[in-house]
């Protein structure tokens, strides 16, 4: 009887049989991993990592090897700081390392930038900065999107 799609999906993500050399490693081979939180995010490395304990992967962490962010809700991720987005290193999301990402341009469920809001007098201003060209979809979404966020905090949009 072949594996169940369930037992192949524990096994790639290193969870059915952990061989993870190190808490990096194991980070490494799925990019990022998450919990809920904080004791969640390290024990999403540990089981990965046969032999690890917290204390290793806090070790890993204190060394610079592991970055601890927030990008999406409050649940907390682990990424090795030289990690790559699409082609370009986690710091043109995450200036500074210090967890704090910056807003996403996502085109096709890929970064495809940054961007920035200002606050100023007669309203905000959203200044995309996209890693390569923009389609004239993207650029639409992107004006769309610049527009409704305006709307959500109830001031004009200015350039």
């Amino acid at each position: 009887m072949p594996p169940s799609l369930a037992a192949l999906r524990l096994t790639a993500l290193g969870i059915a049989q952990p061989s993870a050399s190190s808490p990096v490693a194991a980070v490494r081979h799925l990019l990022a991993l998450q919990g809920q939180d904080y004791a969640g995010a390290l024990w999403s490395i540990g089981l990965r990592t046969p032999g690890a304990t917290a204390a290793d992967v806090e070790a890993a962490q204190a060394a610079g090897d592991l970055v601890r962010s927030w990008p999406f809700r409050s649940t907390l991720h682990m990424v090795e700081p030289t990690a790559q987005l699409n082609g370009h290193p986690l710091s043109d999301v995450v200036p500074g390392m210090n967890g704090m990402f910056l807003s996403t341009i996502v085109v096709n469920g890929r970064i495809a930038g940054t961007w920035r809001r200002t606050v100023k007098a007669k309203g905000v201003e959203l200044t995309a900065e996209p890693w390569g060209p923009l389609s004239a979809t993207a650029q639409r979404g992107f004006a769309k999107a610049a527009r409704a966020y305006a709307d959500y905090l109830g001031v004009p949009l200015v350039s």
